[in-house]
């Protein structure tokens, strides 16, 4: 490998370092394949970009790969940790450097470059100053008025309906006394870019529908901002790849009975060489008339259908999807129940702390899921079964949308979501 591939190698561990701090789930070589799955779930809320649970498995040394991640995949784990990009990253952490030269010039040599030495902590001085003058500056941003946040503007138009989509942000920063700026496209303050005074417009290119509430941020503080769907145009159908999900086209789903797909679509998943199958994923996304993620109600039924010896588990998840958050419910055949996971906003459970040993089901048959969700307490019925109770304290603000995800392949056979007076707002027998 050339010094330049040690280099980002080098930056690569301290980023799996930095995320796996940020996760807090312990010891990565203790991560189970839901883990990873979880993983690529969070990182595609908090970016809007996809990572398979695969490619994440490649980076974190689980499945052999001896080359560098594409720059597109770097750039998705730097902005997962807060930067705009992996050069941003690179230079936040320059002391790296040091020790990569330490690490890659033999002994003998060493001795011979006793400048390096020296150099070394002289440009950690230098990034330790860059970063409290960057601070220091932060501080000192002009402050910028209430009456004169009414002089700027900020919207945002769709190319199109449906996914993948590009969207137009139009803004006039022009009369604002600026030093920075940026668009945050959602909740999350990681996923920003940079906007300049003189300009009117930027862009960008959505392949998932979800939700966004977007802000204008100048000089560190919140100007406007607006909220923005990126709908499904119905239901609609992706096979989750590491960066450009492929689509199924509307010929190859099947929505007579149950939603599905068709045998060419099965086949082709089957017949897939890798050893890990990529993710079936139906989405639904839409407003629900304001529905509340803290007193809502979920009924659905799923089968998996994949057969597959590469995914014995069967694993299946039902996402809703809030405006300020999540809620993923999994379902595995019994044997692999040790192996999942449930987040409810801000709880996460995981099977190896807890028994979720009602999360397995039988395949063979249609399983049934009812989410009841009052004053921020969920109760999980699984077959007309109890499986779980949680509590949980944030508020996930209004749910959007449904993604219904199969390790493999799998059907939906109806969805139905009630508000809080148990009034259908949305009904699906397909």
């Amino acid at each position: 490998m050339t010094k330049n591939g040690n280099n980002d190698l080098l930056y690569l561990q301290h980023c799996r370092k930095l995320i796996e701090e940020k996760l807090g789930w312990g010891n990565s070589e203790d991560w189970s394949s839901q883990d990873f799955a979880t993983l690529s779930e969070k990182i595609l809320s908090e970016t809007g970009t996809n990572l398979s649970d695969t490619t994440l498995k490649r980076i974190w040394g689980r499945v052999k790969y001896d080359n560098i991640p594409q720059t597109h995949t770097l750039n998705t784990l730097a902005i997962f940790l807060g930067y705009e990009t992996w050069r941003d990253f690179k230079l936040a952490h320059n002391q790296l450097r040091g020790d990569l030269d330490t690490k890659t010039i033999p002994e003998e040599r060493r001795s011979k470059w006793p400048k390096r030495k020296i150099l070394v902590p002289i440009l950690f001085v230098v990034v330790v100053i860059g970063t409290i003058s960057l601070f220091v500056f932060q501080k000192e941003n002009i402050k910028i008025p209430k009456d004169q946040k009414g002089k700027a503007s900020f919207s945002s138009d769709p190319v199109t309906l449906g996914i993948p989509n590009t969207v137009v942000f139009h803004y006039d920063i022009s009369e604002l006394p600026v030093q920075n700026a940026f668009i945050q496209q959602y909740w999350d303050p990681k996923k920003r870019f940079r906007i300049f005074k003189e300009r009117k417009e930027a862009a960008s290119i959505y392949y998932y529908p979800g939700y966004f509430r977007a802000k204008l941020i100048v000089n560190s503080q919140l100007i406007r901002e607006h909220d923005l769907y990126i709908k499904s145009d119905g239901w609609m159908a992706t096979i989750q790849r590491d960066s450009i999900p492929r689509y199924i086209l509307p010929n190859e789903l099947i929505g007579t009975g149950h939603l599905g797909v068709t045998e060419e679509v099965l086949e082709e998943i089957n017949n897939d060489p890798r050893e890990d199958p990529y993710w079936l994923s139906y989405h639904y996304v839409d407003d629900f008339n304001g529905l509340q993620s803290a007193n809502f109600t979920l009924e659905t039924a799923i089968k998996n259908t994949y057969r597959n010896g590469k995914s014995i588990c069967q694993l299946s998840e039902i996402v809703i999807l809030c405006t300020d958050g999540v809620i993923i419910i999994p379902m595995t055949i019994p044997g692999c129940v040790g192996n999942t996971r449930i987040m409810v906003h801000d709880v996460y459970m995981k099977g190896e702390d807890y028994d979720l040993s009602a999360l397995g089901v039988d395949f063979s048959d249609w399983q049934h899921l009812k989410c009841q969700v009052k004053e921020k307490q969920v109760k999980l019925f699984i077959n007309n079964n109890l499986a779980f109770t949680i509590d949980y304290q944030d508020d996930a603000g209004e749910v959007v949308g449904m993604r219904y995800k199969f390790k493999g392949s799998g059907m939906v056979d109806y969805a139905r979501l009630y508000n809080e007076k148990d009034e259908l707002v949305f009904g699906e027998k397909f």
